[in-house]
């Protein structure tokens, strides 16, 4: 499950935990889409707490965001504590034209500063 945590300006916080469906970026999505229009950029924190498995749904719908709007995206922290979440940074870094930097949970303090400059 993928929740909006908080969003201001060309910022969108999300928090993401258990299994990551198609429906979770049926919601997501929308939202990174409307502050792409309103601000031309958007920085996007993405904490996982507890995420289990990622349904391929879910997978294709991230990739064809990414290959659609990936020179829109400025940063992405993104937080989590499990080594395949730091090889989701890995993953995305050439496909997003911005920085996309990964943090561990306890450093979440540190994302969110880092994602708010």
């Amino acid at each position: 499950m993928i929740a909006i945590v908080e969003g201001k300006e060309n910022l969108i916080f999300t928090h993401a935990s258990g299994n990551i469906t198609r429906e979770d970026y049926k919601k997501i999505i929308p939202a990174l889409e409307d502050k792409i229009v309103h601000f031309s950029k958007v920085r996007w924190y993405f904490e996982m707490d507890d995420t289990h498995k990622w349904e391929p749904g879910a997978v294709w719908q991230d990739l064809k965001f990414d290959l659609k709007s990936g020179r829109r995206i400025e940063k992405i922290a993104i937080v989590g504590a499990s080594k395949s979440e730091s090889f989701l940074t890995k993953l995305l870094k050439p496909l997003i034209k911005g920085e996309v930097k990964f943090f561990n949970y306890e450093d979440r303090d540190a994302a969110r500063l880092w994602i708010a400059k």
